[in-house]
């Protein structure tokens, strides 16, 4: 089979290209993958003259070829920049020794199939990493979508706040000219505190995001976060404490207070009846070497069945009865405090109340624990 030639079934969209110098393996690949777009190549060399044109989503790797082998042709694959979403690559041999296969790992390659293969088995996982091709390329779609929605619309949101405040500095608004602008205001600001929500919960979740970590007494950081929103618990009539069990340090971003602590403790006001409790707490851990936060309600709690899902960001459970609020802050805070390198648990009763709970490494711990994020989220 030529390197160049190529056949067509009816899921032209996905892309395969099957990389083999051995005829009649090529021979039963393609008819196993008879539905999908195919390009064969019969060495390494061929395979990435090839891979830039035709950008396949998934490439079967023969290991065992003349000029370079499969894991050369693998790490050379992978360190080429032609595709914002690589492809996805399943190393297919004879060779079953485990370090053979730790080898093709390492190259690059998502899995590895020893020959011979089962056809059922083969096509099961082309199937899955065809999918996971396909969920990459969606998330960067939507991260793209995000990043565009804040360039494009932090100039309008600026013209609609300056031509407010031109307005108010005439000073001949009238009183109902004036509430207007207030909505307005209102309603511009909360839109950019939104959409800026959103393009940081992405940023997370694509390890983007930089930390600044100093060493930070939690118990006097929860104290703070707790006064400056007790405003909002007395107007709700709801009695909030902190509770502080020792003055142990934390390395902490100072936008954990801001992006972490305040969603949660205003999350925890807000879902709780007048009269109701909400308790801030912060001890030490020894066990975990480090400061155990909690933050607990006697509100509404959240269904049994929400649970798992509201860790994921933008849920709203009634679309059509929706009234503010995305589901933003408990995502974040666990992203947050993961890049932290600490643990976060949610646990909720529906009818009950709701506890967040944050463990932390203290200061003197090893920054190195800190886990990345392309793993959690």
């Amino acid at each position: 089979m030529s390197a160049t030639a190529r056949e067509h079934g009816p899921s032209a969209d996905e892309r395969i290209m099957i990389v083999d110098d051995n005829p009649r393996n090529v021979l039963i690949l393609k008819k196993l993958l008879a539905e999908y777009s195919l390009c064969v190549a019969g060495t390494g060399e061929e395979a990435l003259a090839l891979a830039g044109e035709f950008q396949p989503d998934l490439i079967l790797l023969d290991i065992m070829m003349p000029g370079i082998n499969g894991y050369e042709t693998c790490r050379r694959l992978r360190a080429m920049k032609d595709s914002p979403t690589p492809a996805k690559i399943i190393m297919v041999s004879a060779r079953a020794i485990v370090t053979e296969r730790l080898q093709g790992y390492e190259a690059g390659a998502d899995d590895y199939v020893t020959k011979p293969f089962d056809p059922d088995e083969l096509l099961a996982k082309v199937k899955v990493y065809l999918r996971l091709k396909s969920m990459e390329q969606l998330e960067r779609l939507r991260d793209s979508l995000i990043t565009l929605l804040s360039h494009e619309t932090r100039t309008p949101i600026a013209c609609l706040l300056s031509a407010s405040e031109l307005i108010r500095a005439r000073g001949q608004a009238s009183s109902e000219l004036r509430d207007m602008l207030d909505t307005i205001e209102a309603a511009t600001r909360r839109l950019h505190r939104l959409i800026d929500r959103v393009v940081l919960l992405s940023s997370l979740r694509a390890d983007a995001v930089v930390l600044d970590r100093t060493p930070t007494s939690m118990a006097a950081v929860a104290e703070m976060a707790v006064e400056q929103l007790r405003p909002q618990a007395e107007e709700r009539q709801i009695e909030m404490q902190h509770v502080a069990g020792g003055d142990a340090h934390v390395l902490l971003d100072p936008r954990f207070v801001e992006l972490v602590l305040h969603p949660l403790i205003h999350n925890a006001i807000r879902f709780t009846a007048p009269g109701g409790h909400v308790t801030v707490r912060t001890e030490e851990d020894d066990d975990y070497d480090g400061v155990v936060l909690r933050i607990q309600d006697d509100g509404c709690g959240i269904e049994r069945d929400l649970l798992p899902q509201v860790t994921q960001g933008l849920l709203v459970s009634d679309i059509a009865h929706h009234g503010h609020g995305l589901g933003l802050s408990l995502p974040t805070a666990s992203l947050f405090t993961r890049k932290h390198g600490g643990r976060f648990k949610l646990t909720s009763v529906f009818g009950e109340g709701t506890c967040v709970t944050l463990h932390l490494p203290a200061a003197a711990a090893d920054l190195g624990d800190a886990e990345p994020l392309g793993r959690v989220a």
